[in-house]
């Protein structure tokens, strides 16, 4: 199952999609009209970031962007501090780093939606819905070197996932 794309919020509560109302701009939590949007400190997430920032610039709202913060580590605290008020974000990672690697994903988007819901219980961050979105690691060699180091599949020690 691929990992999907999901938008923590800290503070404030906007709708799924990025959707807002159209009568108010909500005030951010660091007290501007701005909503700060962070990102983690890896090229995708800058985009995906990116993405939301402008998606939100379209529907009026003033966006401060704070891209390339670094690790989970640095964003979490930040996130739950009201410090970065939107980040996006992949459910399967989110679940173990707000679990403690405790919880996993979900076979579905709606069980993993409940996963994370559970492991973000008592912060001041919420999980929005869902973006269409999916992501999938895959490794991608040739077919010479597939042929050459006998390839057939992954081995079992890199599909690890966190224990319970």
């Amino acid at each position: 199952m691929g990992v999907r794309l999901l938008v923590a919020v800290a503070g404030l509560s906007l709708a799924a999609g990025c959707a807002v109302d159209d009568q108010a701009t909500p005030s951010g939590a660091l007290g501007d009209d701005a909503i700060t949007v962070g990102s983690f400190d890896f090229a995708e997430s800058v985009l995906l970031a990116e993405l939301y920032s402008q998606a939100l610039e379209a529907r009026g709202i003033r966006v401060v962007r704070a891209f390339g913060l670094g690790p989970r580590e640095f964003v979490g605290p930040a996130l739950a501090a009201g410090l970065v008020e939107v980040v996006p974000e992949y459910a399967g990672t989110a679940i173990g780093f707000a679990s403690a690697g405790k919880e996993v994903a979900g076979v579905d988007p709606a069980s993993s939606h409940r996963t994370l819901d559970r492991a973000l219980d008592g912060s001041h961050v919420l999980a929005l819905a869902t973006a269409p979105a999916q992501n999938t690691n895959a490794f991608v060699v040739t077919t010479e070197t597939a042929r050459v180091h006998d390839l057939r599949r992954l081995p079992h020690r890199l599909h690890r996932t966190p224990s319970a």
